[in-house]
C-alpha cells in the first residue's frame, strides 16, 4: 500500500512502486540498488538525489571522513575501553572493523560467526583478510553444525 500523501513517479514491470514522492514535501523513495555495476546510470542517479534533491555540498574527501571519524571514535571509546564488533564478511562490517582498529587498535575485537551458509572458504578469506593483512584482530566461531541443524526442518 503506498504511504499517504505519496505517488508513484516511476515504475518497472515488477516494482510497481520503483519511485514515489510526497506531494508536498521533498520526500523521495526507491526501490531498487544503484551502487551496483550493471545499474545504468547508477552513478548519476546517486548523484542527482545527493547534489539536485538533498542539495548536499561536495566538501569533503574520503580522507577527512575517515580521520574524523578515528577521532570520533577516540573520543567516545575514551583511552581505555574495549569495543567488540560484529562481522558479516561483507564491505561495510569489515570497512568498519578496520577504521575500529585505526582508532584503538588492539582494544577493539572483531567476531565473525561462520552459520554454515557463506560462500565456499569465506569464514576463511575474511580473516585472512582482516587479520593477516589488516591487523584487525578477529575470532572467527564456527557455529555452522548448531545453526544447520536449527535449520533442518525448515
Amino acid at each position: 500500500k503506498m504511504p499517504d500523501n505519496f505517488e508513484v513517479i516511476a515504475h518497472t514491470a515488477t516494482a510497481p512502486y520503483a519511485a514515489i514522492a510526497h506531494k508536498e514535501k521533498p520526500f523521495y523513495g526507491i526501490q531498487f540498488h544503484a551502487e551496483v555495476t550493471h545499474t545504468t546510470c547508477g552513478k548519476a542517479i546517486f548523484e542527482n538525489f545527493v547534489d539536485r534533491i538533498c542539495g548536499c555540498k561536495r566538501n569533503w574527501t574520503m580522507e577527512t571522513f575517515i580521520d574524523k571519524e578515528i577521532a570520533r571514535i577516540r573520543e567516545l571509546v575514551g583511552p581505555t575501553s574495549r569495543v567488540i564488533g560484529a562481522i558479516s564478511g561483507g564491505v561495510d562490517s569489515s570497512v568498519a572493523a578496520k577504521i575500529m582498529h585505526e582508532a584503538i587498535g588492539g582494544r577493539f575485537h572483531a567476531i565473525m560467526v561462520d552459520n554454515g551458509v557463506l560462500r565456499m572458504d569465506e569464514a576463511k578469506q575474511v580473516h585472512d583478510t582482516l587479520s593477516t593483512h589488516l591487523g584487525v584482530q578477529l575470532t572467527v566461531v564456527d557455529a555452522s553444525d548448531l545453526f544447520l541443524s536449527r535449520l533442518k526442518d525448515v
